[in-house]
């Protein structure tokens, strides 16, 4: 927690700063950048970006097949992009589906898959998520650098 960091880097006003390194700015960016990446992954071959495929196919279905797991599947997809907290276990489960079935037996099969992750996860699993994450605060990125000053 950065409570308990900041005693560790705390400095007083009338402390001289230090030079900074000449990589350190592109290193502070480069943790930044790495930080803010969020959305879909790009690898078509991954399984998160297989599911959240799979997902949009469900969710395109026009014969209303899907129906009554509509808002799981926006929740998830959400889930995906957002928040990324489904297990590996669990998007494999979402990535393996049939999206495209035409015939009932692999629809059903789909359907009681669907219905075992609502009922794991909870149909209101993403509502908790994001409670809990409205009572985290700001981050905020605090670099260190160190350059190995010597004393003088």
């Amino acid at each position: 927690m950065f409570e308990e960091a900041l005693p560790l880097i705390k400095c007083g006003k009338d402390e001289k700063t230090l030079p900074l390194s000449d990589g350190f700015w592109d290193k502070y960016t480069q943790i930044k950048e790495l930080k803010e990446k969020s959305g879909v992954p790009s690898s078509e071959l991954s399984v998160e970006k297989k599911a959240f495929n799979n997902i949009k196919s469900l969710l395109a279905d026009t014969t209303e097949n899907y129906r009554e797991f509509h808002q799981l599947l926006l929740n998830l997809r959400e889930d995906i992009e957002d928040y990324k907290t489904l297990s590996d276990y669990t998007l494999r489960s979402i990535a393996n589906l049939d999206a495209n079935a035409k015939n009932e037996k692999k629809i059903a099969a789909n359907k009681a898959e669907l219905d075992s992750l609502q009922n794991n996860l909870g149909f209101d699993y993403l509502t908790k998520i994001k409670q809990k994450i409205g009572q985290l605060g700001k981050e905020v990125i605090v670099a260190i650098e160190n350059i190995g000053v010597e004393d003088e």
